[in-house]
């Protein structure tokens, strides 16, 4: 499994304050960092190949977003997407040819997690940060006590 993580720490105790005072912002700060994550996975899917493509999956908190691949009942080959995945690098990987160990082939890795991410990073950070402002405006407006 390859993964690939977002994590807005300064939040994190926003958010617990959040889930006591204000569920719904909660749940509203876990959907926007959906939202965000489904940017990088729409894009991951996309560059993919089929078998990886239907793996890629949003696991978000309140807080942050992990996009993964290679998890989950419809990964044919639980290594493949690691594999492809390469470390974020580019270049070729090693694999024994359908499991024989005495014939090894190299293959091209294709990296599409991280390659999703360059290519969204300033929508990912544009679409986090839009997310905060909204709890935050919410919260500002005396809507939920002083």
């Amino acid at each position: 499994m390859t993964e690939i993580s977002v994590t807005t720490l300064g939040l994190r105790k926003m958010a617990l304050k959040l889930r006591t005072i204000a569920p719904e912002l909660y749940r509203q700060m876990r959907t926007s960092m959906r939202e965000t994550g489904e940017l990088v996975a729409v894009e991951a899917r996309a560059h993919a190949s089929p078998a990886v493509s239907k793996t890629i999956r949003v696991y978000p908190t309140a807080t942050s977003v992990s996009v993964k691949a290679g998890v989950g009942e419809r990964a044919p080959h639980k290594g493949e997407a690691k594999a492809k995945e390469n470390a974020g690098k580019g270049g070729t990987f090693r694999h024994p040819v359908y499991g024989n160990h005495d014939v090894w082939a190299d293959q091209p890795a294709n990296p599409v997690l991280h390659k999703a991410l360059e290519a969204k990073a300033e929508e990912v950070a544009l679409k986090m940060s839009e997310g905060v402002d909204v709890v935050n405006d919410r919260l500002l407006s005396g809507e939920y006590g002083p």
